[in-house]
């Protein structure tokens, strides 16, 4: 029993990542409950189906469940006894209900209705309010993006004319840092939990790109961080630092890029499963045939990005492979989580002995429930790439303005100095030193947009690999061309000789 509860000794942040982890897979669950317990089988029979599927902390507390009634115990208090150890109070409020249930001897169909129906209810309720708030904090973090650097060239300008010192720059750089990567930890703590590849049943392709995503986007931080540094030691000039930072950052954003096709195909997949679904229910019902006499009809609809699928699932059924097989085979070429998960509810449901009609009119309203909230969060993501991309590009490039203009009041004083005139004396920092302050803070912010980006997308695979290296390409280029073009117009205008006239 003591596996059940979560050691908070040590996080809080890991109990609020577990909790939240499984508020997004309780509608599954709850739909999986729901399905079985058309069957009208026990409810003993119900949990041991639901507990052979992989639900995370879901599965151990069903586990643990079967455990001691296997033990000997009565249902009720196995519940009871399990519940105690819950800490998360919508779940263990859930298997306590549950328990009173049994205890009472409601109807598994009537009970786990409504406990679906109001969870779904506050689920929906609860994700607006999310959206609302991300979409808030959206334009709070547009405002912060684009005034940090602002902030920052002033403060450099004003600390040349009025002496402060370098300390004070440099913690106020520290700061703008801070608050780019505090704001991606609040990304963090509101956004949704998505799951759009399943861990289970994925193409060994789509998983040899996710493992190379990962450590590319491993090795891509571990480069930045080493070129910065032999930057900051002075041991590579600025073309090299950008051309490094920018090759790496191609790779990855090409990487990422293919990865995010791949997501958006199984994307494509997901919005056509609901008619898929509710014709394969249809058919099961209607004609009380196979599923191999069924898909004969199937396969005359279209169904967008599903029919290849589907052919080839129809060739196995003509060839008399096992309806069970074919059905995992079909979700291990689709590799969706929600496909994968909603088929294999369909699938397990019918064979208890679900009246077909109605396990497949729930399965698709659940497919289409989740498919309209999974288009609500793209919608706050389309809204922040449109913020992010631009002014990422924008700020790049006004941080390389900002070191030429730094660099030209520094040969104007020098000339000044060596005509012995009499001038104001400013205080102009260290070129080399302010490179590598703004190499850091540029890389940072990239990050943690990048990061942003990716739990808003639901932590969806390739979006973190893809943003940090288009963002680092698109912004090292900027911060290089910037710097190189406005300091030849510069030398072309021909500085030196206007204060040497100008004496």
């Amino acid at each position: 029993m003591k596996n059940l509860k979560p050691n908070f000794n040590y996080s809080s942040l890991k109990s609020f990542r577990l909790a939240k982890n499984v508020w997004y897979i309780m509608p599954k669950f709850l739909l999986h409950l729901l399905a079985c317990s058309m069957a009208k089988i026990s409810s003993l029979e119900i949990v041991r189906s639901v507990a052979k599927e992989n639900y995370g902390y879901i599965t151990k507390i069903l586990q643990k469940i079967i455990a001691l009634i296997n033990l000997g115990f009565d249902q009720n208090r196995a519940y009871e006894l399990t519940a105690r150890k819950i800490s998360i109070s919508y779940l263990r409020d859930f298997i306590l209900r549950f328990a009173q249930a049994i205890r009472i001897g409601e109807e598994a169909e009537a009970f786990f209705t409504r406990e679906y129906t109001a969870f779904i209810s506050t689920f929906k309720s609860r994700f607006d309010r999310t959206m609302v708030t991300l979409h808030r904090l959206s334009e709070a973090h547009s405002a912060i993006l684009s005034s940090s650097i602002l902030i920052m060239a002033i403060m450099v300008f004003v600390s040349m004319i009025w002496g402060f010192s370098q300390q004070i720059v440099i913690n106020l750089i520290l700061a703008v840092v801070g608050v780019h990567f505090t704001m991606a930890y609040v990304f963090y703590l509101l956004s949704p939990r998505e799951h759009v590849v399943s861990p289970d049943a994925r193409p060994a392709k789509l998983d040899a790109l996710l493992r190379s995503s990962r450590m590319l986007s491993m090795m891509l931080l571990m480069i930045c961080f080493a070129v910065l540094g032999l930057h900051m030691l002075g041991l590579l000039n600025l073309m090299l630092t950008a051309f490094s930072i920018i090759g790496i950052g191609g790779l990855a954003a090409l990487v990422g890029w293919l990865g995010t096709k791949w997501i958006a195909k199984i994307k494509s997949y997901d919005k056509r499963f609901p008619e898929f679904i509710s014709s394969v229910a249809a058919g099961l019902s209607s004609l009380g045939a196979s599923l191999k006499r069924v898909m004969d009809d199937i396969v005359k609809i279209d169904f967008g990005p599903l029919n290849n699928l589907i052919k080839r699932m129809k060739a196995r059924l003509d060839i008399d492979v096992d309806e069970n097989l074919c059905w995992k085979l079909f979700q291990n070429e689709v590799g969706s989580d929600l496909i994968v998960s909603h088929t294999a509810i369909f699938n397990e449901a019918i064979r208890l002995g679900a009246p077909i009609s109605k396990v497949g009119q729930i399965v698709s309203e659940s497919a289409i429930t989740l498919l309209d909230l999974r288009r609500r969060i793209e919608e706050i993501l389309a809204f922040l790439k449109g913020i992010m991309l631009p002014i990422q590009s924008a700020l790049y490039a006004i941080m390389g303005l900002i070191l030429v203009i730094i660099n030209s009041f520094s040969e104007v004083i020098s000339q000044f100095s060596e005509m012995e005139l009499p001038m104001v004396v400013l205080n102009i920092p260290s070129s080399t030193h302010l490179e590598g302050l703004f190499a850091i803070v540029l890389t940072a912010i990239s990050i943690a947009n990048a990061a942003i980006l990716f739990f808003v997308s639901g932590q969806t695979p390739f979006t973190f690999t893809y943003y940090l290296g288009l963002f680092l390409a698109i912004g090292w280029a900027a911060y290089f061309v910037t710097y190189t073009f406005v300091g030849e117009v510069l030398k072309s205008i021909g500085l030196q000789s206007i204060v040497i006239g100008g004496g």
